[in-house]
């Protein structure tokens, strides 16, 4: 069962890129999606984390990638979002329209088009016991327009709550609860004994377009036990 986590605003550490191809009405070959995926996690000192995510999708008709029916970013199980983040912090993508794509070379004013997605964070443990948080990005229409996600890179220096970040502000916008201490955004889980931890991105598309399914390795950071 899915359980919601709830989250407020944007994460001010984690800029998110995506490149959006926006679809025209026209017909298409059957389609042929490719996903790319690279996930890293490091751990500079610690308990502190930084994170690149690096997403590309595209066709191999030449067209527009069709835009999935589910698409999914999995971390595995063990992974825990700090519950001190969950009044300031949400997941989004700022979203502008990919250049390349015909339609925007058709019709330069689409070039301007930005949008920022708010994402969804749940809880859905995977029968194998391998996953449990799952990063739901949102393929539905965005400001009018029927997108499909192109590109996403995601770069987190630092992935920490610092210690006095104001938590609560009251009456004429003065602070009246402040982090008492250093807080990692996510906890993780021990270092299994391969020395990796598994990610998965999953990608899920209306028949007769088969689903993809692209799952890394990634190293365990330095200053995980």
């Amino acid at each position: 069962m899915k359980r919601s986590i709830e989250a407020l605003v944007v994460i001010p550490m984690l800029l998110v890129i995506a490149a959006m191809a926006i679809l025209g009405v026209c017909g298409i070959a059957r389609a042929e999606p490719v996903q790319q995926f690279s996930f890293q996690v490091k751990s500079p000192s610690p308990g502190d984390l930084a994170v690149r995510l690096h997403i590309r999708r595209f066709d191999t008709t030449g067209g527009v990638p069709p835009t999935p029916t589910d698409f999914a970013l999995r971390f595995p199980r063990g992974v825990e979002l700090n519950r001190a983040f969950l009044t300031i912090a949400a997941f989004a993508i700022l979203g502008a329209a990919d250049e390349r794509s015909a339609i925007v070379r058709r019709y330069p004013v689409v070039a301007g088009v930005h949008a920022v997605e708010p994402e969804n964070l749940v809880s859905d443990p995977t029968p194998d016991g391998l996953y449990d948080l799952k990063l739901e990005i949102n393929t539905g229409p965005i400001n009018g327009f029927q997108v499909s996600i192109a590109e996403v890179n995601a770069r987190a220096r630092s992935l920490v709550l610092r210690r006095g970040t104001c938590l609560t502000r009251g009456s004429g916008g003065r602070c009246v609860r402040r982090q008492s201490a250093d807080a990692s955004l996510f906890e993780l889980p021990r270092c299994p004994s391969s020395g990796h931890y598994s990610a998965q991105l999953l990608s899920a598309y209306s028949p007769p377009t088969p689903p993809l399914t692209t799952t890394l390795e990634v190293p365990c950071p330095r200053y995980v036990s």
